[in-house]
C-alpha cells in the first residue's frame, strides 16, 4: 500500500402516487437481489457494480465476518416513488438491517448517486464484522471508504469530498467533545440542518486518523481500543495520548494544511459475470418486498394493510404468513405472532431465522416442547450458522433432560454471546458429568449477537 498526496485545493468545488403501484424488475447476480423501477440497463449496470464494491470490501474489511444476510438492493427511480420509503427527510440512501435480510435503499439509481449507496454497504460491512463503532466513526468511514475510484489498475481510496469540505469552509463547527457524543437519537444526526457538519466533521476526523502521516500509523490500535472501551477519550489519551481537545487543534490544522493523503492499491476491481437473471417481478413479489420493507422501517399499517392484500390473493403463500408474524411480534401481540408463524410451518416455511424467532415464541410451556425441538432442529437445517439458535437447541435439550443432544448441539456452536458464556460453560460441564465424560471444556469465540425484536430465555432445569 502506498501513500499518496491530494491537493485540498482542488476539490473546493463546490405525495401522489407512490412506488405500491410502480412496475418493478427484479434482477439477481450471485449476491445481490434487486429491485428497481428504473430500466434493465441501470439495473444491471447497478447490480454488477455492486458485486464489485463487494469483492473489495471484503479484502479491506476491518475484522472477520461474524454472518452475512441476503442482501437486497431497492433502487427507485424518482423523487415520488422513494418518498413512502425514506427513512428520514434528508437520507437519499440508507442502510437497514432486517429481520431475515440486509437493505440498501437508493432513492436514485444513476450513476452518479453510486458513492451513497457504497456508503451504505460500509455499514453493512462494519455491522458483518461485528464492530461496535461509535455514530461519528461509522459515518465517517463509511464516506472514507465511499470515495473508492478504479483507475486503470490502481484501486484509490481517501479522495476528497468536495461536499464535505464545503460544509467545513461555511459552517460552524462541532466541538470534538459534542462530535464524539452523538449517538443515533441525537438531532445532530437525525434534524437536516444540524446533520450536515455533524457527517462533515466525522468525515474530516476519520480521514485524519486514517490517512494523516501523524496518526494512521496508530489507526488499528485506536479502532481496538475504541471498541474495546467505548470511550473516545480513552482511546484518544491511551492510543494518541491526545485529549479531545488536542485532537480537535489537529484537526482543524489538518483541515489547513493544504494536502492530504490518499491510499493506492496496486489490484483491479474483480470483474463479475454478466450472467444475470431479470424478470418482472411479479404482484406477489413486489409486494412481499415493499411490505417487509415498510415493517422494517416502523410503518407497520402500510405493511400490514399489503400482507393481508396478498394472504387474501396468496393463501398457501409462507412468506405472507412470516410477514404478519413479524408485523404482530413487533405490535407486542404474541399469540398472533405464534399463530402466524405457526401457518408458516405448515405452509413449508424456508427461513430459518423465522423458524427460531418462532422456537422464541414457544419457550415457557411444556406443552410446546416437542414443537419446539421440531422448530429449533429446522431452524438449524436451514441456518447450519445460526449459532443462537444451536445454542438455544442445546439449552432446550438439557431442559428436557437430553444431556446427549445437548452435548451434540451444544458442541456445534462456534460463537458464544457474553451473557450465554456462563450458562454455555455450565450446562456442557453438567451433561459431560451425568454422562460421564471429563473431557477438556472447549473455547469459544465471544462475540455481541445483534439485537432481536425479542431476547430468548432458557429455563432452569
Amino acid at each position: 500500500m502506498r501513500i499518496h498526496r491530494f491537493v485540498i485545493g482542488a476539490a473546493l468545488l463546490l405525495s401522489g402516487s407512490s412506488a405500491f403501484g410502480a412496475e418493478w424488475l427484479k434482477i439477481a447476480s450471485p449476491n445481490f437481489e434487486l429491485f428497481t423501477t428504473a430500466s434493465e440497463k441501470k439495473g444491471r449496470e447497478a447490480i454488477l457494480y455492486f458485486e464489485q464494491m463487494r469483492a473489495l470490501f471484503l479484502r479491506l474489511r476491518p475484522a472477520p465476518l461474524v454472518g452475512f444476510l441476503p442482501v437486497r438492493l431497492i433502487a427507485f427511480q424518482n423523487e415520488k416513488e422513494y418518498k413512502p420509503f425514506r427513512m428520514n427527510e434528508f437520507a437519499d440512501a440508507y442502510y437497514l438491517s432486517g429481520d431475515t435480510r440486509d437493505y440498501i435503499v437508493m432513492g436514485d439509481i444513476s450513476a452518479d448517486h453510486y458513492p451513497m449507496a457504497v456508503h451504505e454497504y460500509s455499514h453493512l460491512i462494519v455491522k458483518h464484522a461485528g464492530l461496535k463503532l461509535p455514530r461519528w466513526l461509522d459515518e465517517g468511514w463509511a464516506d472514507v471508504t465511499s470515495t473508492i475510484q478504479q483507475q486503470r489498475s490502481k484501486i484509490v481510496i481517501g479522495s476528497l469530498m468536495s461536499g464535505r469540505v464545503s460544509t467545513l469552509n461555511r459552517a460552524p463547527w462541532m466541538s470534538v467533545e459534542a462530535l464524539t457524543a452523538v449517538d443515533y437519537d441525537s438531532p445532530e444526526y437525525n434534524e437536516r440542518d444540524k446533520a450536515g457538519i455533524f457527517y462533515a466533521q466525522s468525515w474530516l476526523l476519520t480521514h485524519m486518523l486514517y490517512l494523516s502521516n501523524e496518526y494512521s500509523p496508530k489507526f488499528a490500535a485506536f479502532l481496538a481500543k475504541l471498541v474495546a472501551v467505548n470511550s473516545s477519550v480513552i482511546a484518544f489519551h491511551d492510543v494518541y495520548g491526545k485529549s479531545l481537545a488536542d485532537v480537535e487543534k489537529d484537526l482543524r490544522s489538518y483541515m489547513r494544511g493544504g494536502s492530504v493523503n490518499v491510499v493506492i492499491f496496486d489490484a483491479k476491481m474483480e470483474k463479475t459475470s454478466e450472467r444475470l437473471v431479470a424478470h418482472p417481478a411479479s404482484d406477489l413479489e413486489a409486494g412481499l418486498m415493499q411490505a417487509d420493507l415498510l415493517t422494517n422501517l416502523r410503518k407497520r399499517d402500510e405493511a400490514k394493510e399489503i400482507y393481508e392484500r396478498l394472504a387474501k390473493e396468496n393463501p398457501e403463500n409462507w412468506e405472507v404468513e412470516r410477514g404478519l408474524a413479524y408485523i404482530a411480534w413487533r405490535s407486542g401481540n404474541r399469540e398472533e405472532a405464534k399463530r402466524h408463524f405457526g401457518r408458516a410451518v405448515e405452509l413449508g416455511a424456508m427461513d430459518g431465522q423465522a423458524y427460531f424467532d418462532y422456537a422464541k415464541l414457544l419457550q415457557g410451556s411444556k406443552a410446546n416442547d416437542a414443537l419446539m425441538t421440531t422448530v429449533l432442529l429446522k431452524a438449524v437445517e436451514l441456518r447450519p450458522d445460526l449459532d443462537e439458535a444451536r445454542l438455544l437447541l442445546g439449552f432446550h435439550y438439557y431442559n428436557t433432560q437430553d444431556c446427549r443432544g445437548a452435548i451434540e448441539h451444544l458442541g456445534k456452536v462456534k460463537n458464544v454471546a457474553p451473557d450465554r458464556t456462563a450458562s454455555y460453560a455450565q450446562v456442557l460441564a453438567y451433561c459431560q458429568l451425568e454422562l460421564g465424560n471429563r473431557p477438556p471444556l472447549k473455547v469459544v469465540k465471544e462475540y455481541t449477537a445483534p439485537a432481536g425484536p425479542a431476547s430468548n430465555t432458557v429455563g432452569n432445569k
